[in-house]
């Protein structure tokens, strides 16, 4: 059986201070803040970080919610 995905393309989140906490040192993460709260919140065969901003969702309202976190 094929399942549908539902695909999210998303930007990478600003980088963060880094740890001066002056702005001078930012701690570049790429999309892993958003792959940390798609685990908490979704269980791992419902979801899919594709790479480079492009995740999946096998529910299209986890897409939604997303996007809306994310977008």
């Amino acid at each position: 059986m094929t399942r549908d995905w539902h695909i999210a393309s998303v930007r990478q989140p600003d980088p963060m201070p880094g740890p001066d906490f002056r702005g001078w040192t930012v701690s570049y993460q790429g999309w892993k803040p958003c792959s940390n709260w798609c685990e908490e919140r979704f269980t791992p065969d419902v979801w899919q970080y594709e790479g480079e901003g492009i995740f999946k969702f096998m529910n299209e309202a986890d897409r939604t919610l997303f996007l809306l976190r994310w977008s």
